[in-house]
């Protein structure tokens, strides 16, 4: 699944909540709810299966879509698919290995 380039990667993140705060680790560019995502290589969600917009930006032809949540719904569109199961540094590392 590795890529011949340096990828160009988008975090999809919703806005974060009180509870749970913002997210302290990231692979790339983040993009909220209402923003323009720009044209990527990857697009990084978090529980995709909860937000319409989420799934909406990553269900695009040829893209990776990593799931750091639960993995619960994959892009009809992408065969590449990653499930990281959290967004620590080390799920995040290990992602990046993945890809490189």
């Amino acid at each position: 699944m590795s890529l011949d380039h340096a990828p160009r990667i988008v975090e999809l993140r919703p806005v974060a909540n009180i509870a749970a705060g913002e997210a302290e680790h990231g692979l790339g560019t983040v993009v909220r709810e209402g923003d323009p995502v720009p044209s990527a290589d990857v697009i990084v969600v978090r529980d995709a299966h909860r937000h319409t917009w989420m799934r909406a930006a990553a269900d695009v032809e040829g893209v990776i879509v990593v799931e750091t949540g639960l993995p619960v719904w994959r892009a009809d569109s992408s065969a590449r698919y990653v499930a990281a199961f959290g967004g620590s540094r080390a799920s995040l590392d290990a992602v990046s290995d993945v890809l490189s």
